[in-house]
């Protein structure tokens, strides 16, 4: 019977230290690291423990401290979203047997998650407030803790209802644990949720935040192109491109790739005659980001594969003297680009500087006045632009 009532004594100081986990682990950084201060500098000798456990009741007093103080580094680890195992609750040989070596135990525990907290970077600050709303649920739990101390009063009166006092008594405590743990990680993913949506929006309104990736673009800028034969002279063209990067469309993650389409319109010099062509080129561009950065400027560089198809006619055509036909010429091209955005004031535009390099399949052919034939050539180009970033995709 005495047994009986040391549990009944145990198992009210659980339930108890129950109840001040839940408060303590609402209460502000000050209050945990007044409490781990107690705890890391309880220095206590063996033949001390050995005094306390000759006291019943000061043993029990004493153990339950130590796994109360346990259960409040437990939660408090919680909060800042660290997984750690849940302290284990003393066993009926501990609980009705006073042994130094118990207390040692769960004084060794104690310690090792307030170390363990203090070492540990406080994430949970910023949700403190928001588990101030727990009010009602400790108003149940404690609802819960005076139905079990009834239970309990009414086993004491039947000492046979020992075991049956005990499971119940651990089922209730494991209960109440398991509804604690489940309100306080549905509110720490729903401030999770809640959190990532604001850093997503403070990201994209930020002074410093920029785009993840373009998706459409268009490109401004001029081209001239230097010809393999030394008679024909290309004066500085117009440019005009678009690109499109269909990887976000796709759902995938990465942007390495895009399409590019162009359309070049230059002048060309032959033989003391002017000839217009019109040069069309799409393909594949790769993307390297972030080559270098050069102050509140960020670069990245394109690799790009493609074809061209170009028609030439002379100005005489207008006249539609059907003597001077129009021709055409294809071949692929091989182009290299650097550009540099503005990631502090997030502009929409891009400058860019390439090199590009034309290989012809076919002859090409001036056709006015006379046929003029200079074979397969071999162009090279230089060209500057503004890129005019259309749709953008923002994100981490």
């Amino acid at each position: 019977m005495k047994k009986l009532l040391l549990i009944l004594f145990l198992v009210s100081g659980y339930l108890f230290s129950q109840d001040n986990v839940v408060k303590n682990s609402l209460s502000n950084s000050a209050k945990a690291q007044s409490e781990y201060e107690l705890i890391s500098n309880t220095e206590i000798t063996s033949s001390e423990l050995e005094s306390i456990a000759e006291n019943d009741e000061l043993y029990y007093q004493t153990l339950n401290k130590y796994y109360t103080s346990s259960l409040f580094f437990y939660h408090r680890l919680l909060l800042r979203g660290i997984d750690t195992k849940k302290p284990q609750s003393p066993n009926l040989e501990e609980a009705t047997t006073a042994d130094a070596n118990t207390l040692s135990k769960y004084l060794k525990k104690a310690k090792d998650l307030a170390k363990k907290f203090n070492n540990s970077k406080d994430n949970g600050n910023d949700i403190i407030d928001i588990f101030k709303s727990y009010e009602n649920t400790i108003k149940d739990l404690r609802t819960e803790n005076e139905k079990l101390k009834l239970e309990a009063l009414k086993a004491k009166l039947d000492s046979n209802n020992q075991d049956y006092l005990w499971t119940l008594s651990k089922q209730l405590i494991e209960e109440n644990n398991k509804l604690q743990e489940e309100k306080i990680l549905t509110e720490i993913k729903s401030n999770q949720e809640i959190s990532s949506k604001i850093k997503a929006l403070e990201k994209m309104y930020s002074n410093k935040s920029n785009f993840t990736s373009s998706l459409l673009s268009l490109d401004v800028g001029g081209n001239v192109f230097f010809s393999g034969n030394s008679q024909v002279s290309n004066d500085a063209n117009f440019l005009l491109g678009l690109n499109l990067n269909t990887a976000p469309l796709l759902g995938l993650s990465e942007s390495s790739f895009e399409l590019f389409g162009e359309l070049n319109q230059f002048e060309t010099q032959y033989s003391n005659y002017l000839y217009n062509t019109n040069l069309y080129s799409f393909g594949l561009n790769g993307i390297v980001e972030d080559v270098f950065n050069i102050g509140g400027f960020k670069s990245n560089l394109k690799l790009g594969l493609g074809f061209f198809f170009a028609d030439i006619k002379s100005p005489n055509q207008i006249l539609n003297n059907s003597n001077y036909r129009k021709t055409s010429y294809q071949g692929q091209m091989l182009k290299l680009e650097l550009a540099f955005r503005n990631i502090l004031r997030n502009h929409p535009l891009e400058i860019f500087i390439g090199y590009r390099v034309l290989f012809a399949n076919d002859d090409i052919i001036y056709s006015a006045p006379t046929e003029f034939n200079i074979g397969r050539q071999t162009a090279n180009g230089l060209n500057l632009g503004i890129r005019f970033n259309i749709w953008n995709q923002y994100g981490e």
